[in-house]
């Protein structure tokens, strides 16, 4: 839920499902108590060399050591992250096991 926009002091989300459009109206006070915030990262991959899982999991490794994201930041979805960077789904999945298998991160399902 990137990029919400404020209209009449509430805040609207658009949230597209395959060929269907929900629009969700949370007013101000209901934003921070209903929504669970994840990161807008999205790594500059083309700096690193080798497979794009890789170049992903090291990119995050990069930016949790420069401390530009904080312990307990949410990641961006598979999917999410996948159609940003223009890769497959799969290869972000195998970025975040390589990530996890290095100790940098950990999941949850919830």
């Amino acid at each position: 839920m990137d990029n919400p926009f404020v209209i009449f002091g509430c805040v609207w989300y658009i949230v597209l499902y395959c060929t269907r459009v929900r629009i969700i109206v949370l007013t101000v006070n209901q934003v921070n108590r209903y929504i669970v915030t994840m990161t807008n990262w999205q790594p500059d991959i083309s700096t690193f060399p080798g497979p794009r899982y890789l170049a992903i999991a090291d990119a995050l490794s990069d930016d949790i050591r420069q401390q530009r994201m904080a312990p307990g930041t949410r990641l961006p979805t598979h999917r999410e992250l996948a159609f940003r960077l223009g890769v497959t789904v799969g290869t972000v999945t195998r970025a975040y096991a390589e990530a996890e298998r290095r100790g940098l991160i950990g999941g949850e399902v919830g």
